[in-house]
């Protein structure tokens, strides 16, 4: 149970991480077009 608690909070901020590169992807995109 504990392993799995920490393993939940690291896989949280990989999403966090994701959504956040993906979003400066497509503003340097909006920006460059």
């Amino acid at each position: 149970m504990m392993n799995k608690n920490e393993h939940d909070k690291d896989f949280i901020p990989v999403i966090f991480w994701i959504g956040y590169l993906f979003i400066v992807l497509a503003v340097l995109e909006w920006i460059t077009n």
